[in-house]
């Protein structure tokens, strides 16, 4: 757990937010001021809406991704 909480994903680059290596971790939620009710991701400690990790994930355009949802009551 300590690991966990000592890996950060996101790093504060010239445009912003953006995606540190190739792996992301954090907790998926729902924005209650979306009109649309759009998911919310928390990554590091974070509130990064759907649209912010779309343009992060720009940067790998082009490339494969793997997303597995856990349940948070698992250890991992």
């Amino acid at each position: 757990m300590r690991h966990d909480l000592a890996t950060t994903y996101l790093v504060e680059g010239d445009l912003g937010l953006a995606i540190s290596g190739t792996t992301v971790r954090g907790q998926l939620t729902c924005d209650p001021e979306s009109a649309d009710y759009m998911p919310l991701l928390v990554i590091d400690g974070r509130e990064v809406s759907w649209e912010q990790f779309g343009r992060m994930l720009m940067t790998f355009e082009g490339w494969r991704i793997h997303l597995e949802i856990q349940d948070p009551s698992e250890e991992v």
